[in-house]
């Protein structure tokens, strides 16, 4: 029988070539850990650039690539009782939804078709895979912990190493927080965060390491202003350490030029406690809306109305300036058409949409120059019911591309009860302006074609109609007659000094506009529609309260209220 020899160093080489190949044949390296697929190829991520992409990748991902391509990077975005809450949750699909939950809840424009916080996630953990990958769970060093959290540094500071410090990095978010630094050291084949740079240096003497210490400050000036204080004094020290034996610098204690190392080390300190507090201050995780940087500007008003069946009609006044805002002026001989869309949403607490409106105009540029209005004017009706909701708003230049938005919580108002209701206020005026006519809204109240107040403040010489409506009027118990009493309460700006004086000598409410109206009762809700003369009524902010009162019992009575800044 043939005897059959191994070369020993090729047999040690062919076992080693073996044992790699079977590490990544099964899927596990040397140490036992699965390692993620996506950490070997990127192919599915790399797939993933849009908020359904995401979702329905999430929602196919099996417990392996959920672990390391989902959840390792989403638990770097949770403040500590989010991912204890979160952690707690032992089913497989309740983590999933409560991930869902999260980028709703997160989302800074609902109005958007896509999540915008959500895509700057998926770019940041993309460009992590690729620039701070690890072999360890979960496949990124802390680099990429912190580049998921608050995205690119604004200042980065690497350092390749050398035999008195170890390869490491400085990073600055000072727009996140005042003075937030960050350092990271390579301990092996990954960077790990360390609370002082100080760690990067190799162990050697104290004088030494003190002298190191200052040379990687001074390599990081820039970083942040605690920095740049501590190069200031170290620069001082150098310089005074020079003059020591040919002048005495104020200031300088004797004990610190006979001493430099320990003075260095307190600076340490200091800045070290410095950059600590600034972590402590700074958010758990940062993001700058992308897509709306240039921020149209806009203002609202709410009112909110009965509907049937227990829901209640949210009506959204939106103003947005037209001037500097859409174009730095108007230009009348312009053949331009300023594209404006104003959007409107309710949400519910768990984030589902509830009512999403979306009305375009379309308005002249050379129209909207000659009639002078300052402002785009919609008005839009969403429906809701109680108790509360979150309300989104958006204006957007399609011209341009830019957007405002604004995200509340709205309370929603329960009308179905008994007692005697009022609604909100809508304010509208009248207008005989045909070149107005042609971009403003025209709503229908009572048989009379009104448009949204179209200014911020209340002119008076512009007509001023305000609607609100009245709930429960039989039911509550008026009988045969119910008065509307309004008044335009004066209010610091209001008024001359002598009338203040002499209404609070006399005791009198200071009132600039009083009157009474008396309606028999004929159905259970009434609507009504006011026209207000604030031709006498005083510059200023004022308040306007509109009072209903069932005129056979006095204590039957609802009032609603809305401020007025008036204006000549």
């Amino acid at each position: 029988m043939k005897k059959i020899f191994f070369h020993a160093p090729f047999y040690r080489r062919f076992c080693a070539c073996l044992a790699v190949w079977l590490i990544f044949a099964t899927n596990l390296p040397a140490n036992g850990q699965p390692v993620s697929p996506a950490f070997q190829q990127n192919f599915l991520w790399d797939s993933i650039t849009t908020e359904k992409q995401y979702f329905v990748a999430l929602a196919a991902a099996d417990s392996l690539t959920f672990q390391y391509e989902f959840e390792a990077p989403f638990l770097c975005l949770l403040d500590k009782p989010q991912k204890e809450y979160y952690l707690r949750l032992s089913s497989f699909e309740d983590r999933k939804n409560f991930m869902r939950s999260y980028w709703k809840a997160a989302n800074p424009n609902p109005l958007l078709p896509d999540n915008d916080w959500l895509l700057d996630f998926i770019r940041r953990f993309s460009y992590v895979k690729k620039n701070f990958a690890s072999p360890e769970p979960p496949y990124f060093d802390d680099r990429g912990k912190y580049y998921l959290k608050y995205g690119k540094p604004q200042f980065r500071f690497e350092d390749a190493g050398s035999i008195e410090v170890f390869p490491n990095e400085s990073w600055s978010y000072e727009n996140v927080s005042h003075n937030f630094l960050v350092h990271f050291v390579r301990l092996g084949r990954r960077y790990h965060e360390v609370e002082s740079l100080a760690k990067a240096i190799i162990s050697m003497r104290r004088s030494k390491k003190a002298n190191v210490w200052a040379v990687l400050v001074t390599q990081r000036a820039a970083a942040s202003p605690v920095f740049a204080r501590v190069w200031g004094f170290l620069e001082e020290q150098k310089t005074a350490q020079i003059h020591a034996r040919f002048t005495s610098r104020p200031g300088l204690l004797a004990a610190e030029l006979q001493n430099p190392p320990e003075r260095i080390f307190q600076f340490m300190r200091e800045q070290e406690h410095e950059t600590s507090r600034a972590k402590e201050r700074a958010p758990v995780v940062a993001y700058d809306p992308i897509k709306a940087v240039n921020r149209l500007k806009f203002f609202h008003n709410v009112a909110q109305f009965r509907e049937p069946n227990g829901y209640t009609r949210v009506e959204v006044v939106l103003l947005t300036p037209l001037r500097g805002n859409y174009r730095k002026k108007l230009d009348p001989l312009s053949s331009d058409t300023l594209d404006i869309e104003f959007g409107c949403m309710l949400r519910s607490l768990e984030f589902d949409s509830l009512f999403a409106a979306r009305q375009q105009r379309k308005i002249p540029e050379k129209l909207a120059a000659a009639t002078s209005l300052p402002h785009a004017v919609d008005q839009m009706a969403l429906v809701c019911a109680p108790p509360q909701a979150e309300l989104t708003l958006q204006v957007r230049d399609y011209q341009r591309e830019s957007l405002g938005f604004q995200r509340q919580t709205l309370d929603i108002r329960d009308f179905s009860g008994h007692d005697l209701m009022i609604s909100g206020i809508q304010f509208y005026t009248e207008t005989n302006n045909a070149d107005q006519r042609q971009f403003l809204p025209l709503i229908q109240k009572q048989g009379m074609a009104l448009t949204p107040y179209p200014y911020l403040e209340v002119w008076k010489n512009l007509s001023l109609i305000c609607y609100f409506e009245i709930y429960n009027l039989k039911t509550a118990g008026a009988i045969n007659e119910y008065e509307i009493t309004y008044k335009v309460l004066l209010g610091k700006s209001g008024g001359n000094v002598i009338k203040k004086f002499s209404n609070w000598i006399s005791g009198s409410k200071d009132v600039s506009v009083g009157l009474t109206h008396t309606r028999p009762v004929i159905d259970d809700m009434a609507k009504e529609l006011i026209g207000i003369d604030l031709s006498h009524v005083p510059t200023g902010v004022h308040r306007l309260e509109i009072s209903v009162t069932a005129a056979n019992n006095r204590r039957l009575a609802a009032s609603v209220q809305r401020e007025l800044n008036v204006v000549e």
